[in-house]
């Protein structure tokens, strides 16, 4: 049975009956004592595809060997998994290492799939069936695309996660085996509710639901109503086939104290009653909860967060862990210098950057990789000398820490983008990397993309995020453009 709830305005009570209640069907549900190939605890898991060999997500390792694969509730394989897909999964983790577990179910789940309607690329986004899409540091692309790359009318499904608008971070692009006159999807919150003309809204698009099949338990539609809708298009309208609920994560637990991990962007944070909403499900915390990288006042909402915890007796997500993730603003664009797969490192420009196989997000975008899970990209996959993008951020000991690792096609071209240490005009110092700048070669660009002087620009730039392209000479970047960016 699938549950589902509304997305603001969840009594206590309301999320004790509808969280004890729930039990298999469409969605997952596993029970306290569940095991699966190891001893260990029940887990449902719902997070970022980082890795492979065989599935790793928020940070644990899944063994697939045995494991139901489901996309959009279509039966799938796991050849058909990619990097940046959000996946729900349900199994177990051991209880001697806790970044080893065994997947029972993972479940693929689409926020929006559609024809695109608008493109933004300056912006970074994109709009599909009425849902703006945000395309930054975390989104991942099918073989071949950028946001540069698409135009409009292109059908594309979009992993990701829901900001407290209702817009979507996107975590991965690509295209869709559906045409313009296809099947679509759409999820999000039901509004402007006519049950006379039987229409209502998600974001900036229309439905009309009156020839849909409508899942019995999704009761009365009312607005406030988080739901799947599949449908076609007709004159920018979709014609609803099918409305179903939208699985709740800790709806999905029929038992209290199996784990929940979620990772997620924050939504109706109450600083006063501590809860806040990821998606469809409500957030507990109290003053014993763990907070990692960040405290209680660095919450807010449209953080990205990674949530640990049970479901308590009262069917409540209880969070003994919050881990706020990093702003990724170091990115490197450049030629691998040295690799100590042991150390788990390796160095670019000079710059030593730690790679973590759990948590860093690792794919080989150069021609002709494969990426799917019968070959894992890992650092012990990289050469001196191949192509990377990075994206990293500086721990709390000054290290810079890999979120996303990329193998690319070479090029002579370098960026590094960071805050800038140091200024010694003509030139300036980007985590220790030397940038040259010249009045007639280099392009001064501000944060709005207008050009400035180099005067005015080095005047400003000393401990500003700076982005700058070029190519190398030695250990120096000759700049062709340096620019600010937004921290």
């Amino acid at each position: 049975m699938k549950i589902y709830s509304t997305f603001m305005g969840i009594t206590g009570a309301a999320i004790a009956s509808v969280f004890l209640g729930a039990c298999s069907g469409g969605g997952i549900s596993v029970g306290a004592g569940t095991t699966a190939g190891i001893d260990g605890s029940a887990v449902v898991s719902r997070g970022t595809i980082t890795g492979f060999g065989s599935v790793i997500v928020n940070g644990v390792h899944y063994d697939t060997s045995k494991a139901t694969i489901k996309f959009d509730d279509n039966p799938g394989v796991e050849s058909d998994l990619r990097i940046g897909q959000v996946v729900t999964i349900q199994g177990t983790i051991s209880d001697d290492n806790p970044t080893r577990g065994t997947a029972d179910q993972i479940v693929s789940k689409s926020a929006v799939e559609g024809p695109i309607s608008a493109i933004d690329t300056a912006a970074g986004t994109a709009t599909v069936l009425g849902q703006v899409v945000h395309v930054g540091a975390d989104t991942s692309f099918g073989a071949g695309l950028t946001l540069a790359s698409l135009a409009v009318n292109d059908v594309i499904e979009v992993s990701g996660f829901a900001r407290a608008d209702g817009s979507i971070d996107a975590t991965r692009i690509e295209r869709s085996s559906s045409t313009t006159t296809g099947e679509f999807e759409v999820k999000g919150i039901v509004q402007n509710l006519d049950t006379v003309a039987q229409t209502f809204a998600i974001g900036a698009l229309s439905i009309n639901y009156s020839t849909a099949a409508i899942d019995p338990e999704l009761g009365n539609l009312q607005n406030g109503l988080s739901v799947e809708v599949k449908g076609t298009l007709d004159a920018g309208v979709m014609q609803a086939t099918s409305i179903e609920p939208e699985d709740d994560i800790a709806s999905l637990v029929s038992s209290a104290g199996t784990r929940l991990e979620i990772e997620g962007i924050m939504s109706n944070y109450n600083a006063t009653a501590r809860s806040f909403q990821m998606g469809t499900t409500q957030v507990v915390f109290t003053t014993t909860t763990r907070f990692e990288d960040g405290t209680q006042a660095n919450l807010a909402d449209n953080i990205k967060v990674e949530v640990e915890g049970v479901l308590n007796s009262n069917g409540v997500f209880q969070a003994d862990k919050i881990e706020i993730e990093p702003n990724p603003s170091i990115e490197i664009e450049a030629d691998v210098q040295a690799i100590d797969a042991n150390a788990g490192t390796l160095a670019v420009l000079g710059i030593t950057v730690h790679v973590d196989p759990l948590t860093t997000r690792l794919e080989d975008k150069s021609s002709g990789a494969d990426n799917s899970p019968s070959t894992p990209f890992s650092l012990a996959s990289l050469r001196v000398g191949d192509r990377v993008e990075i994206r990293a951020s500086l721990d709390a000991s000054g290290k810079a820490v890999a979120t996303r690792l990329e193998r690319d096609d070479p090029d002579s071209r370098v960026t590094l983008q960071g805050s800038v240490d140091s200024v010694a005009q003509p030139n300036l110092t980007i985590l220790g990397v030397t940038v040259a700048t010249t009045s007639g070669a280099t392009q001064f660009r501000n944060i709005d993309g207008t050009a400035m002087t180099q005067g005015d620009f080095l005047s400003q730039a000393q401990g500003k995020l700076v982005k700058a392209e070029g190519t190398l000479n030695g250990g120096t970047i000759v700049a062709t453009q340096v620019e600010f960016e937004n921290d």
